[in-house]
């Protein structure tokens, strides 16, 4: 190496981040800034000359000799890996060393490259260490919501002991808890009436507010109307939770059997569909109503909405879950997809819940939904034929 070009490989060794030593038969010829400053040297006069062994810990001059002892002038990277360096004041450093041969060199130099990694590593422990606490958390965690599944689909109905009612339902949430809740019963007086309620977001935060609104319901829902329903249930959270600003739609509606009437109240939630007549006759009405969002304030007030009710009749109520499902081309389901999806199981006999399902999953394909969705469906069948 000329003497231009020693100097230039000197100036761009000396502007090196990585600490660089340059040694000769065991012994360091040189030793950049970066070196000097991470080993706790003040100055290259104090290195020169010093054994290698004076940089290196025992067990690392052991992994590194043979790589020193075998070196020639045409090797080229002799070793590789991490070894820990002694600083002067006899502390130890974790490092990355690369030991290469020094180019157009007859009598043995070579140089070796290292870079301190002991914040690294600690840093690494140290995050490793907090993934494994974050694992037995998110394990707890899991298993609470679990349980919290398993709570919140038990107090969901499954079925109305009624004859000649048949009921069908997709209760879908987003994760292991969803924010939709849904409730049928019988009242006292015989008639019976349907619940379906969508709180805004999603996960454990909505799941809770379907707990506050399942427990107030109860109360609510033993009013003589359905926009009695709605306007109790909203005085209740609005007035009790007015901190948590827990918003949320809903519907409520309610089927006299014995007269032959249905009556429904909504809440800023999709109206319900009522299909009348089966087969190729079947048709379709929608129960128009308008009312606000629930949870926000107390004293608002609701309006029932009433239409005919025959054998033969269906009641579906929904959550946007599904209209606002997506596919690969960012389009939605939409309301008349869904419609068609009904009216196809209506007319061909099939089960309504199982062709919605279907009909969701071939839209969306790979697309994941992004909303919990919830489905309750009212048969009120046809007498059977003597």
């Amino acid at each position: 190496m000329g003497e231009a070009d020693s100097g230039l490989f000197r100036s761009m060794v000396e502007q090196c981040a990585s600490g660089i030593v340059i040694q000769c038969e065991e012994r360091i010829q040189y030793a950049n800034r970066a070196t000097l400053d991470c080993l706790g040297w003040r100055s290259l006069d104090e290195v020169v000359d010093q054994d290698l062994a004076t940089f290196l810990h025992a067990d690392s001059y052991a992994i590194l000799g043979p790589s020193l002892r075998k070196l020639a002038p045409d090797d080229d990277q002799l070793f590789m890996g991490e070894l820990k360096l002694r600083r002067r004041d006899g502390m130890v450093l974790d490092a990355e060393v690369y030991h290469v041969a020094m180019p157009d060199t007859q009598d043995g130099t070579s140089m070796l490259t290292f870079r301190d990694v002991t914040q690294l590593k600690r840093m690494e422990a140290e995050l490793a260490a907090t993934w494994r606490k974050l694992e037995e958390k998110d394990a707890l965690l899991t298993a609470d919501l679990t349980e919290a599944q398993s709570f919140q689909q038990r107090i969901l109905p499954t079925n109305l002991a009624v004859p000649g009612v048949e009921m069908e339902v997709i209760y879908r949430p987003l994760g292991l808890v969803g924010g939709d809740l849904y409730d049928f019963h019988v009242m006292e007086d015989g008639r019976l009436r349907l619940f379906l309620a969508d709180a805004t977001g999603h996960g454990v935060q909505a799941a809770l507010a379907t707990m506050v609104i399942k427990s107030e319901y109860e109360s609510a829902k033993r009013a003589q109307s359905d926009a009695e329903v709605l306007a109790g249930l909203n005085d209740r959270v609005a007035a009790r939770y007015r901190d948590c600003k827990m918003l949320f739609t809903a519907v409520s509606a309610t089927v006299d059997l014995s007269k032959g009437i249905l009556t429904c109240a909504v809440g800023g939630h999709p109206p319900p569909l009522v299909r009348s007549g089966s087969g190729a006759s079947a048709q379709w009405r929608e129960m128009e109503g308008a009312g606000a969002f629930l949870g926000w304030m107390p004293g608002v007030t609701f309006a029932d909405v009433t239409s005919p009710f025959a054998r033969g009749d269906a009641l579906h109520l929904f959550s946007d879950g599904a209209i606002e499902q997506t596919n690969a081309a960012h389009e939605q389901f939409g309301y008349d997809r869904l419609v068609a999806a009904l009216d196809t199981a209506a007319r061909e006999g099939r089960s309504a819940a199982a062709e919605l399902r279907r009909c969701l999953e071939a839209f969306s394909g790979s697309v994941p939904p992004d909303d919990d969705f919830t489905y309750v469906a009212l048969h009120w069948q046809q007498p059977e034929a003597r």
